[in-house]
């Protein structure tokens, strides 16, 4: 959106407000990694076969093993949990040279665990991914999601122009007169307020179903025939996305892929996700005419 905007030669100021997090992180050049501890198999023995759950803190000690080796020294924890919150004017340019220099290894490392990003959260317990969806999910899109370096060198000049600002600690947005909107947050105890008159919403759609602006759904949920997964979109069967109706089963004919089930694969907007659960879908769809 801010790339676009600059090449449409806008040159009002920009706000960028969210919840928890800064912008993203800057990727470097296209590195391969070959995982050594973000493993399936690794998982597996973690998970004794999937005969139990993973806790957060156990896929996250995993993590840390394959950053660390990536990049060759110890991860600050501090700095991490840090970072959504410090000045943009601070943080990107040094990205921006971490990535021009090919320093951020760690991006690599998170990079090459993509195609596992499904499974790994299918084998946690729930209260870790509760936990993990309330106070970390932001930062991970953080580091996980980073723009390109040239979109980072383009947003950094809006930057310095004092075009961009960028705001965490977003509290709500109301209508004011006329156009205008007026947006709250919360910086250093204090709360604050801007004026605009456009606000772009970029959150995408709502995971609680319940609130989708949607016939099919609206109708399949009041006649029992699905139910919403506890942590977003729509209850599914991992391996087939088979719709989960309100008794437990997967017996309507019935499949779904893609962010609506956010819940039970998380990683549901990656082309590799999506490929692989489309033709998991094809392959119990034929099963069915068998």
């Amino acid at each position: 959106m801010l790339v676009m905007l600059d090449a449409l030669g806008h040159r009002g100021e920009i706000h960028c407000v969210s919840r928890l997090r800064s912008l993203p992180k800057v990727q470097g050049p296209p590195s391969p990694w070959e995982l050594q501890y973000v493993t399936r198999e690794r998982v597996e023995k973690l998970t004794e076969h999937g005969t139990r759950q993973a806790a957060l803190a156990e896929i996250a000690a995993l993590y840390r093993q394959e950053v660390e080796l990536a990049t060759g020294t110890a991860v600050d924890w501090a700095a991490v949990l840090g970072s959504a919150h410090r000045p943009v004017a601070d943080t990107l340019p040094e990205d921006i040279r971490e990535a021009a220099e090919g320093r951020n290894r760690w991006y690599a490392a998170l990079d090459a665990t993509g195609h596992l990003a499904p499974y790994l959260w299918n084998r946690m317990d729930d209260s870790s991914k509760d936990v993990f969806l309330a106070r970390y999910a932001s930062l991970w899109a953080m580091y996980r999601h980073s723009m390109p370096l040239p979109n980072a060198e383009k947003i950094w000049r809006m930057v310095r122009e004092g075009q961009l600002h960028a705001h965490t600690g977003f509290r709500s947005v109301t209508r004011a007169s006329g156009r205008s909107h007026t947006l709250t947050y919360v910086a250093d105890g204090r709360e604050h307020e801007i004026t605009a008159d456009y606000v772009v919403n970029a959150t995408g759609a709502s995971p609680d179903i319940t609130e989708l602006d949607d016939p099919l759904i609206s109708n399949l949920l009041h006649a029992g025939r699905l139910r919403p997964h506890r942590h977003g979109g729509i209850d599914v069967d991992f391996a087939t996305g088979q719709v989960i109706g309100l008794d437990g089963t997967a017996s309507m004919p019935m499949y779904f892929v893609g962010p609506l089930t956010r819940g039970v694969h998380f990683y549901t907007h990656s082309v590799e996700t999506l490929r692989t659960n489309a033709a998991a879908t094809a392959r119990a769809l034929l099963r069915d005419l068998d």
